[in-house]
């Protein structure tokens, strides 16, 4: 009797091929999971991300529900990992740099000039400079579709939050390639108000007896160039630090003190006045910061190119 032919056996899937759990297949839990882990705490992953904290915890539970383990023990000191999560920080962050390795390579394959670019900068110039500049941007260029993120953060161009950043500093990250396109001179300005109250300014003698107001990042800046002009830094009254540039700008604005501002921007605001214009000040360098993947998108390149062309009119 001819055989019975028997039925084509399944390979079976080789453990190392096994697909993840849907869970960890998704890049935003890849991203958040990582970002947890980085931190150390809900609180500061919060502002890596702009998320809040409860829709970050949210996120997290989900991620957690999910995989059926919990990844992360609650503590007073922060986020600690679960022993489960310990072996899987190093093998998920692998495919998440796979993933944005993809993403930047497909992305600086793209020639159209119509989609999404996420320009991030500093809040005084989101708010000061680029406007009028992403304005005539969007009559030249409609189908370029535009994201502004103001943040005195640098975002982190290596992990796609922009596409090109406006810095004030070089940028030290692998990958990434800068072009200095302006330096702006900075100026000294008080109010109109304070002016009423305060007699001006008319050399460095005068300075102590004002107050001023200063950003964190601007310290430094501000006490080489008092050193410079023979002044020392510990003379001067600093009545207001904060840690935004934008903050310290509306508080000399309203008349708390003297501070310091792109003389581009104080040129504009009628409100204040420029004091000692022969008063060493530092000057402020923009550079625009692109990852090397994507430079040749073409998008991209229209929007790099257009702001490069505006800030060194500024300079």
């Amino acid at each position: 009797m001819p055989r019975t032919p028997s039925a084509p056996v399944k390979p079976s899937t080789p453990a190392a091929t096994a697909p993840l759990p849907r869970a960890l297949q998704s890049w935003d839990a890849l991203r958040l999971f990582l970002c947890v882990v980085d931190q150390g705490s809900l609180s500061k992953a919060c502002e890596v991300l702009e998320l809040s904290q409860s829709t970050l915890t949210r996120q997290i539970s989900a991620l957690e529900a999910s995989l059926g383990v919990a990844l992360f023990e609650r503590t007073p000191r922060g986020m600690a990992l679960t022993a489960v999560a310990q072996t899987l920080v190093e093998p998920v962050r692998a495919m998440h740099a796979q993933a944005l390795a993809v993403s930047r390579l497909t992305q600086g394959l793209d020639d159209s000039l119509q989609g999404v670019v996420r320009v991030s900068a500093s809040e005084m110039v989101a708010m000061h400079l680029l406007p009028a500049m992403l304005a005539v941007l969007r009559q030249q260029s409609p189908a370029i579709d535009l994201v502004l993120l103001a943040t005195d953060r640098m975002s982190n161009l290596v992990e796609r939050e922009a596409d090109i950043a406006v810095r004030n500093i070089r940028p030290t990250e692998d990958g990434l390639v800068a072009r200095k396109v302006a330096e702006l001179p900075v100026g000294i300005y008080a109010s109109t108000g304070y002016l009423a109250s305060h007699r001006a300014p008319r050399g460095v003698a005068d300075l102590s007896g004002h107050e001023f107001v200063v950003a964190f990042q601007h310290l430094d800046g501000f006490r080489a160039s008092l050193a410079s002009a023979g002044v020392p830094a510990d003379a001067l009254h600093i009545a207001v630090t904060t840690n935004s540039h934008a903050t310290a700008w509306s508080l000399v604005r309203a008349g708390v003190g003297l501070g310091f501002a792109p003389v581009c921007i104080g040129a504009r605001e009628p409100a204040v006045q420029r004091v000692m214009p022969e008063a060493p000040t530092p000057v402020l360098p923009v550079w625009l910061t692109v990852h090397q993947e994507v430079k040749a998108n073409a998008r991209l390149r229209r929007v790099y190119d257009f702001l490069a062309e505006r800030f060194a009119a500024l300079g």
